[in-house]
């Protein structure tokens, strides 16, 4: 009987040699250094083209504000002092946008807007946001693209959050009356500013 359970207990030792044995072998072959053939091929690639990024009619606006009132609050000047939205409008319609340093559109699109500031004079009210840089970075941009049109200061990013803004640069179209009355997200070319300009500022 101790020669049965000696020869049982061999052969389950051996059993157990042989299997990690094989296990061993398997991760061999498998480990070979070559990472292709480790990871499956994925069945569906995603893309994502910048100029999906780029369309203002596509773009990304947190919310649908179009059709509420604008926020009435404080805003620091980056000149000094401090105003309202409704102070710089004055009465006129107004276009609002959002930029920021080191937002490549921004730069890109400051220029159109400056040229459609020219174009209405003093028709249409325009001021720039600059949202959470320095006034020194504000400064910098607006001098290298031409703006001259009044410049405000979001510190602290609540008045992007109060036009609930997720992109850059955002822009925003009031009524005289404070409504918004269009909202784009994206850079903005000169023809497309004066196109929604036309369409819902001017009568």
């Amino acid at each position: 009987m101790r020669r049965s359970l000696v020869a049982g207990t061999v052969a389950a030792v051996v059993a157990l040699v042989v299997a990690l044995a094989a296990v061993a072998g398997v991760l061999a072959v498998t480990d070979d250094g070559d990472d292709d053939d480790a990871l499956p091929e994925p069945e569906v690639e995603l893309t994502f083209e910048a100029e999906d990024a780029e369309d203002p009619d596509e773009g990304l606006i947190g919310g649908e504000v179009t059709g509420t009132r604008a926020p009435d609050v404080s805003i620091p000047l980056l000149d000094g002092g401090s105003t309202t939205l409704a102070e710089l409008a004055g009465g006129r319609p107004m276009v609002v946008n959002f930029f920021a340093n080191w937002c490549v559109p921004c730069r890109e699109e400051l220029p159109a807007f400056q040229a459609v500031h020219e174009r209405y004079g003093d028709q249409i009210a325009f001021v720039g946001i600059s949202v959470q840089e320095s006034p020194d970075a504000a400064r910098a941009l607006l001098e290298e693209t031409g703006v001259t049109f009044p410049a405000g200061r979001d510190p602290s990013g609540d008045l992007s959050l109060r036009f609930e803004v997720v992109n850059m640069p955002s822009t925003f179209l009031l009524a005289a009356d404070g409504t918004i009355v269009d909202s784009a997200s994206g850079a903005l070319t000169e023809g497309q500013l004066l196109s929604r300009i036309q369409e819902h500022l001017l009568p």
